[in-house]
């Protein structure tokens, strides 16, 4: 009987072991996303009860317009999906479920492999347990709208008092597109220090609202190509794909 090639063995071996090696990294992942989920579960009533408990702005206090808006440009699928959508052209990576997840369960929320888990966050806790509605009242009190005076400026709320001072329900359609324009990149579309990039969003979120312009994929957020200014600012990463030509 002839021996085995120990070349050939050593490959097998090898193959072996690394089988063995993805297989245990994919149950150790699993377990930690499955303890991550569980724990938010348990969490998250408390969670968004606290943050209602404290809103200034509710979903219910929008005006139809201003929802419209809200949703157009932040979650045009919003009421489809089930916390992830990667479809819906000019809805980006990023839904307003995940966006939840990400200021309810991370502090801070650091990009890589934390995007998967908060994507799996968003589909199994937030979507099954936080309504469509309360969702959106997370959001506009939970969403960061850059810095004025030196301090931070979280929700709506907060920023209409800041940047205009009235309310969210007295702002003008402007005023409110303002704000709206500014959640992407706060400091990029920042109404005051740049208020030039900011009328300019306005302007492209007018023509997305007027059916004027229609988005040519998914990432195309910024409803057409950036000028160099813009970009050197900063956007959020894999954020901005200069849409191709129809």
């Amino acid at each position: 009987m002839g021996e085995r090639a120990p070349g050939k063995l050593t490959l097998r071996k090898v193959g072996k072991l690394a089988g063995v090696s993805v297989l245990l990294g994919l149950l150790l992942l699993t377990g930690y996303y499955g303890v991550a989920i569980a724990r938010a579960r348990r969490a998250t009533p408390a969670l968004v009860a606290d943050v209602l408990a404290r809103a200034s702005v509710r979903a219910s206090d929008l005006t139809p317009w201003q929802r419209r808006a809200l949703l157009a440009v932040e979650d045009p699928g919003f009421f489809a999906h089930d916390g992830i959508d990667l479809s819906t052209p000019g809805g980006g990576l990023t839904t307003i479920t995940q966006a939840v997840a990400k200021k309810l369960y991370f502090h801070p929320f650091e990009p890589g492999l934390r995007k998967l888990e908060l994507m799996l966050l968003a589909r199994w806790v937030v979507h099954p347990l936080v309504s469509k509605e309360d969702q959106i009242s997370l959001f506009v009190n939970l969403i960061y709208l850059g810095r004025h005076e030196g301090r931070a400026v979280v929700g709506f709320g907060d920023a209409a008092g800041a940047y205009f001072g009235k309310s969210v329900h007295d702002l003008s359609e402007d005023e409110y597109l303002a704000l709206v324009a500014m959640p992407i990149a706060p400091r990029t579309f920042h109404l005051r220090d740049h208020a030039e990039a900011n009328a300019e969003r306005v302007r492209r979120i007018r023509l997305l609202l007027d059916g004027k312009y229609r988005p040519r994929g998914l990432m195309d957020q910024y409803y057409g190509p950036l000028d160099e200014e813009t970009r050197q600012r900063g956007l959020p990463p894999a954020s901005y794909f200069p849409p191709s030509a129809p």
